[in-house]
């Protein structure tokens, strides 16, 4: 897709989800936003938040991902800073390289059925409301793996451990997936509980994968779609 088209999309997309994805440095992770404006070949988008403070991200080489009537298109930018309309913060990028639209493959979840070990490490909020944080140690748990995509996973807490599931909690994953033992950053989206023995899930997405790490998870993907076709 090139910027023309790109910017056409973005200009009927004004309100939709953004996902800003920061790969590298302290505050490397995924931040929930929404589209803003577009102007002056700018993007306009929702100033990420932490804990109630902004993530500073002037100057940094992010991802955007903006989601709107089913479509998925992804663009690397670079922040230019923030202005204020009114009292909302808005952060300014520029697409600085290819843009791609995701095809709907990159969603596949893989259905699995396997054991992994899981630590929480706090409470995270891209919000200015931001969640207590829970008084337990920081130890490892089982979990239940139900399915695996390029984008994240999908688990269900073993009895006896379902306190562990906390709202916007950043959890360490340690998992392997045929390549030898990874730890993964996890970010709760979801507590799910329709599943037929009424125990906890969760839908979590991955946070700063390292490119060997986002290789794994997709070689994993390819080897499970194969299998599945034979």
């Amino acid at each position: 897709m090139d910027k023309q088209d790109f910017f056409s999309f973005l200009s009927k997309s004004v309100g939709s989800k953004v996902d800003i994805i920061n790969r590298s440095g302290i505050n490397k992770g995924i931040y929930s936003s929404s589209l803003l404006d577009v102007k002056d070949g700018l993007i306009g988008v929702a100033q990420p938040m932490y804990k109630g403070s902004w993530v500073q991200m002037s100057g940094m080489e992010l991802i955007i991902n903006v989601k709107s009537d089913g479509n998925l298109i992804e663009a690397p930018v670079i922040s230019r800073g923030t202005t204020f309309e009114g009292y909302i913060p808005i952060l300014w990028v520029e697409a600085i390289g290819d843009i791609n639209k995701i095809q709907r493959r990159s969603f596949v979840r893989i259905p699995c059925m396997f054991e992994a070990s899981c630590c929480f490490l706090e409470i995270y909020s891209d919000t200015r409301e931001t969640e207590p944080e829970p008084n337990d140690p920081k130890e490892w748990f089982p979990i239940l793996i139900n399915n695996v995509s390029l984008g994240g996973i999908a688990a269900t807490m073993k009895p006896g451990f379902e306190v562990n599931f906390y709202k916007k909690g950043r959890y360490l994953l340690a998992i392997n997936l045929g390549g030898g033992l990874m730890f993964l950053n996890l970010l709760l989206r979801n507590i799910l509980n329709d599943n037929s023995d009424n125990m906890p899930g969760g839908a979590f997405a991955f946070g700063g994968l390292s490119v060997y790490q986002d290789r794994a998870i997709g070689n994993y993907v390819r080897r499970q779609e194969l299998a599945g076709k034979k």
